[in-house]
C-alpha cells in the first residue's frame, strides 16, 4: 500500500506544538489579520513612527495635530504676554503717558 506523499513531506507535516502553541510574532502584535506581507495597518504606523523621528521638535512628534496647535498657540500667547508685561514695566520708571494722571498732563 502506498503511502500519501504529504504524510511522510517534513515540510507539509503540521505539528501540533507548531498549530496550538506558537504564533508568529506579527500576528500577536498586528491584530487580526494575520498576512505574510505586511499590511496597510503595518505601513501606518511605520509611517508615523518616521514622522516622529523626523520633527525637529520632538516634544511635539507625540501629540495630536489639534493639541499641536494648542501648544503653539499657548507659546504664542505667553510671548506677547511677556513682552506686554516687561513694556508696562519699563515705561512706568520713565514716566510714559499712560502712567500720568489727568491733573498731571496740563503741567
Amino acid at each position: 500500500m502506498r503511502q500519501n506523499p504529504f504524510d511522510t513531506d517534513i515540510e507539509a507535516m503540521i505539528t501540533r506544538e507548531c498549530t496550538s502553541n506558537r504564533k508568529s510574532a506579527e500576528c500577536t502584535k498586528g491584530g487580526s489579520d494575520c498576512q505574510v506581507w505586511p499590511g496597510q495597518d503595518h505601513w501606518r504606523r511605520k509611517a508615523k513612527a518616521a514622522k516622529k523621528s523626523r520633527h525637529s521638535c520632538n516634544c511635539l512628534a507625540g501629540l495630536s495635530k489639534r493639541n499641536r496647535i494648542l501648544v503653539k498657540i499657548l507659546i504664542l500667547v505667553l510671548i506677547v504676554g511677556i513682552a506686554v508685561a516687561v513694556g508696562f514695566g519699563i515705561s512706568k520708571p520713565l514716566g510714559a503717558g499712560i502712567w500720568r494722571k489727568e491733573t498731571q498732563n496740563g503741567n
